[in-house]
């Protein structure tokens, strides 16, 4: 068993998943949130990938739709 995110240190809302890809909305290290990319087969944060940036308006809801990022702020 893999556990990605063992601290309560942010908010983590799983949006999907391609293959050993996981996706999170999170607003770790971004108060206005941001979507990160945590790789299972080298799940340590300092690993974890920015897929969508923190941005000037918050990131209120983000899904997966055909293999892209929908989002709204």
């Amino acid at each position: 068993m893999i556990e990605l995110l063992p601290d309560f240190d942010a908010e983590y809302e799983f949006l999907g998943n391609s293959g050993d890809l996981f996706y999170f909305k999170t607003d770790i290290d971004a108060p206005l949130c941001k979507i990160i990319a945590i790789d299972l087969r080298r799940p340590e944060k300092q690993h974890w990938t920015d897929v969508v940036a923190e941005a000037t308006n918050t990131l209120i809801a983000a899904t997966i739709v055909s293999r892209r990022f929908v989002v709204e702020d």
